[in-house]
């Protein structure tokens, strides 16, 4: 299970959102290559980058100055970005720049075409599905639209597709620090054959080592956000015990 630390970009800042409430934003780094040092000096090997702009309203260009500046500073980092890919344009851009996987989030959900026409014109394995959810509910446009569409009917879909890895975020948890949702995790991972990285509501290293010990080889990933930057948890000493 990999440490996957969150840089979640909204006007070039790098910030938190509690809940995914826009309106509800902590600015923990003016400049995102200060963090980025951070990570890799940690000993940190994959990071996962959001676009908060662009998950809302689709403008990839706000945050493209600070996006090029950290493909610039990768070297030996594995680094996803989400938020806002809604066009080939923007996939083809961002595969040119440098990153390893692209996250599809809202598009997968409205549009499933765009996908199965994607996944034909470049490589199946860049691709992650983000799935956002409320109460098991997909929730997508930054979590400010419902669908009514069920996670594990989503799950069969992205199966279909041949995309082998998600995210899996509850939005009840993101940026809460009360833990994530272990219970629904082991419900999810008896369900799928997705890999799952998890997203939301770490609070502490035991609630990552509560994930650790699930032992279950599709949990690949666990991503970490507030409890990082509000002094939770000490990411050196976790890429010691998470190997």
């Amino acid at each position: 299970m990999e440490i996957i630390p969150a840089i979640d970009l909204l006007d070039n800042q790098v910030v938190r959102l509690y809940k995914g409430n826009y309106n509800q934003k902590k600015v923990y780094y003016n400049e995102p290559i200060e963090v980025i040092q951070f990570f890799k000096d940690a000993g940190i090997k994959r990071v996962h980058i959001v676009d908060l702009n662009a998950a809302r309203d689709g403008n990839t260009s706000i945050n493209r100055r600070s996006i090029e500046k950290i493909i610039n500073h990768k070297e030996f980092l594995k680094l996803e970005i989400g938020g806002g890919i809604r066009e080939e344009k923007i996939i083809k851009e961002y595969l040119e720049l440098g990153f390893d996987y692209l996250i599809l989030g809202t598009i997968a959900v409205k549009k499933p075409e765009f996908v199965e026409d994607i996944i034909k014109k470049y490589p199946v394995d860049k691709f992650i599905i983000g799935v956002d959810a409320k109460n098991e509910e997909v929730k997508v446009s930054g979590w400010e639209e419902d669908t009514k569409l069920s996670i594990f009917d989503f799950f069969k879909t992205i199966e279909n597709w041949g995309i082998k890895q998600i995210i899996f975020t509850d939005i009840s948890k993101d940026g809460t620090l009360e833990g994530p949702n272990i219970s629904l995790l082991k419900k999810i991972l008896k369900q799928t054959n997705l890999n799952i990285i998890s997203s939301g509501g770490i609070s502490s290293e035991k609630d990552i080592l509560d994930l650790y010990n699930l032992k279950d080889n599709k949990l690949i990933g666990v991503i970490i956000g507030k409890a990082f930057y509000e002094n939770k948890i000490d990411l050196k000493k976790l890429t010691r015990l998470i190997i």
